[in-house]
């Protein structure tokens, strides 16, 4: 009988993969080139992006995008960096005054005690654990009008068990109740991963997606053909010829 305790249980993880597939799409390439260039799934992708809801046996799962637990650097100056925190952590642990570290970083001495003050845990200030904390904090969620108007979500509620679609939705409610709202934003609380419409996706809306499905831009969307398309010389005047991407036939 063969030994397998020395084998791994499970797919092992892919944290480095992720990191990159963040910096990836904050850089601003497509979901499938990201996956392209990493070598993992596109659905795996997307729900790495997105988040949402999957159906298994017992129910369902909720599936949290990664974009949150990974942050992004700050986009001013006037936040701390983490190497600021590295620094300040550095020179306080070398006895350093919070007068003495500021001027070596050029920041103002109420800054690194208010740094020192603010964040440090027991008394010992962690310079990772404060950046995680003025991350969160930074953070201003704001909440969705679905989740605060009770009588406009139950009506969108009513619509969506009716197999409506949030355009035809968004149009009625307009028309016929007076509400103004957007059809984006019936999407978004359709898939949150908080559930914020209680239905499932897969079940009200006519596609049957489990999750978003990104349009590509106007200079971003790639031809069906791998080769341009030619008129076929002995074919009628119509009739149009190239090398079909799904099919790999011609056309």
């Amino acid at each position: 009988m063969k030994n397998r305790s020395n084998r791994p249980s499970g797919r092992q993880p892919t944290t480095e993969k992720r990191e990159a597939f963040v910096r990836l799409i904050r850089s601003g390439v497509s979901i499938s080139e990201a996956c392209r260039q990493l070598g993992i799934d596109r659905k795996t992708g997307h729900w790495w992006k997105n988040g949402g809801r999957q159906h298994i046996k017992t129910g369902f799962r909720t599936i949290a995008p990664i974009m949150d637990q990974y942050p992004a650097a700050a986009e001013s100056g006037r936040f701390l960096s983490l190497e600021e925190r590295l620094a300040i952590a550095d020179g306080h642990w070398a006895g350093k005054s919070a007068r003495t570290i500021a001027a070596e970083l050029g920041r103002a001495v109420a800054t690194v005690a208010r740094e020192l003050k603010r964040n440090s845990v027991g008394g010992e200030y962690r310079p990772h654990t404060a950046h995680a904390q003025a991350t969160a904090r930074r953070a201003r969620p704001k909440p969705r009008r679905l989740e605060t108007d009770d009588e406009l979500r139950v009506l969108v509620q009513q619509y969506l068990d009716q197999r409506w679609s949030p355009e035809q939705i968004a149009h009625e409610l307009h028309v016929e109740h007076g509400h103004h709202i957007a059809v984006e934003t019936i999407y978004q609380a359709l898939y949150a991963p908080q559930g914020c419409v209680r239905r499932d996706p897969t079940a009200v809306l006519r596609t049957g997606r489990p999750h978003r499905r990104p349009r590509r831009r106007g200079d971003r969307r790639r031809s069906r053909f791998i080769v341009p398309i030619t008129r076929s010389p002995s074919g009628p005047p119509r009739c149009w010829t190239g090398l079909s991407r799904v099919t790999g036939r011609a056309t």
